[in-house]
């Protein structure tokens, strides 16, 4: 068996899944998601969101097991794997960070895996599968209907992240939100050859977006209108151009769009901190440009 730790937020969760698809496909074991990343103090608020979102129906991994296959460690400090108590135990696996890394496809037997696996490569053998998975969204609503009619050829959607970007000393530190600078020059490059093109803005601070970006008269204030994150994520992927920000869900927004002439503008570098950066994160069809923190 192989037991795959979910946490995070929707985006994280679905990186997450993806992978133990992709690793049930390659290795043939039996998979389990373990939940209990979702319940620690420091992710209270926290939920597991793919059956709820996608209607996905995961064997979920007992308390039981989870104890057994983390073999009592809670966070275990490790850089990748190794085998706790003595070698017929299970495997512990932690992403190792920088780049996508085929060895976690080799790692037989009992296993536990943590990490967010961020990195299309990942999934790559399985992703029509995945984006079946994640195409069951549950039906809009009135108001996210009749901005997906409006929604055409001419439409880009922009992903601003701020949140604790900003306001989280330690996600601010780590990851860090991105400037104006960067999304005026995405927005500029995701708008050429487009014409007059229309701007769908989604963000957790919208207020900022209208401040600070200066945008068309035209553009439609998405995450004003509340709606629920699923269904900001499913009008992303609608849009014809995309501009994302240092997030996984606006990563997941902009891959969810199946068009394989679109154009995704993604910053670089991801994360504040080079030690984590992760040059596998993005496509190599997606466009990067450097984004000053």
């Amino acid at each position: 068996m192989k037991i795959i730790r979910i946490e995070g937020g929707l985006g994280n969760q679905m990186f997450q899944y993806a992978f133990a698809h992709s690793l049930a496909a390659s290795t043939g074991d039996e998979i389990a998601l373990d939940l209990v990343g979702l319940i620690t103090p420091n992710d209270a608020k926290r939920e597991y969101r793919l059956k709820e979102v996608f209607g996905i129906e995961a064997r979920l991994a007992s308390a039981g097991e989870s104890a057994v296959f983390q073999c009592g460690r809670a966070h275990p400090k490790v850089s990748f794997i190794t085998h706790a108590i003595r070698p017929s135990s299970p495997a512990y696996i932690s992403e190792r960070f920088g780049s996508f890394d085929p060895f976690v496809f080799k790692v037989r037997g009992n296993a536990y895996f943590r990490g967010n696996w961020q990195s299309e490569r990942y999934f790559a053998s399985v992703q029509d599968e995945i984006r079946k998975a994640f195409s069951h969204f549950p039906p809009l609503s009135s108001t996210a209907s009749d901005l997906q009619r409006m929604i055409d050829e001419s439409s880009v959607s922009l992903h601003v992240r701020r949140g604790d970007y900003v306001t989280h000393r330690g996600a601010a530190e780590v990851i860090g939100a991105k400037s104006a600078d960067y999304y005026k020059a995405a927005l500029q490059k995701a708008a050429d050859a487009l014409g007059y093109p229309r701007i769908f803005a989604f963000s957790d601070d919208i207020a900022w977006v209208r401040s600070s970006l200066d945008l068309p008269t035209n553009t439609v204030y998405v995450s004003e209108l509340d709606l629920k994150d699923w269904e900001e994520m499913r009008l992303m992927s609608l849009c014809r151009r995309h501009v994302i920000s240092n997030s996984s869900f606006s990563w997941w927004g902009a891959w969810l769009d199946p068009r394989p002439d679109k154009i995704v503008i993604a910053p670089i570098p991801w994360f504040r901190d080079p030690r984590l950066e992760n040059k596998d994160i993005c496509p190599p069809t997606w466009i990067r440009i450097p984004a000053n923190l």
